[in-house]
């Protein structure tokens, strides 16, 4: 477990039923945005998506801070180092117990595979199907699955992949994807057709003709 901070509930940063903030120390590596937190206290576990980041020093403002750098000076060190810690803030994704309740305290860690397939109910999948694999934090990845009733159906049949184009990741997703079917069920896909809006014009007018 890689602790990270505590959570921090103020005035001007209040935990809710949907976020929650804490602090870390103005050195503590192994965090960013996009990692699973947990935040631990006697009475329940909280598990959080982090989604901002903020730096504070006690520097009250700008012209404070301007003054103590030699008066504009930007390779003067002021004659005192100021005090300073990072806030970040984590949106929840799951509560144990499950009830809808602001956190009010704990210790802060960064999510092991485990806690992370827990927060994302990984775990309760009575069918699951490989779908990739994931980070969180410098040393944690973690096995993606999802459910094959909602992939190959009955319930959905379907799988939607959204990214930024050109980088061959939405690719890659899906040759993953269909080489775990082919791997871990009897299904046999016939095709796979990659089909973008201008292409998909040029089919249509073939099939017409």
């Amino acid at each position: 477990m890689t602790v990270l901070g505590r959570l921090v509930a103020s005035r001007d940063l209040p935990s809710s039923t949907g976020d929650f903030y804490f602090w870390l120390p103005s050195a503590q590596p192994g965090v960013e945005l996009g990692n699973i937190v947990v935040a631990k206290s006697a009475e329940q576990t909280t598990y959080g998506l982090v989604t901002e980041m903020k730096f504070y020093t006690d520097a009250e403002s700008a012209f404070s801070d301007f003054f103590s750098h030699d008066f504009g000076d930007p390779k003067a060190e002021p004659p005192t180092r100021r005090s300073q810690i990072y806030v970040a803030k984590a949106e929840i994704i799951r509560q144990e117990p499950a009830y809808s309740r602001p956190p009010s305290g704990g210790i802060i860690s960064l999510a092991t595979a485990e806690e992370v397939r827990t927060a994302y109910g990984m775990d309760d999948i009575e069918d699951p199907l490989l779908f990739g694999l994931a980070s969180n934090g410098p040393n944690v990845l973690v096995p993606v699955t999802v459910s094959r009733k909602y992939v190959l159906g009955p319930e959905g049949a379907h799988v939607n992949l959204c990214g930024a184009s050109g980088l061959a990741t939405k690719t890659s997703a899906a040759m993953f994807l269909v080489n775990s079917i082919l791997a871990e069920t009897r299904i046999c896909l016939r095709a796979c057709l990659m089909v973008f809006s201008p292409n998909l014009i040029r089919y249509s007018r073939i099939y017409v003709v």
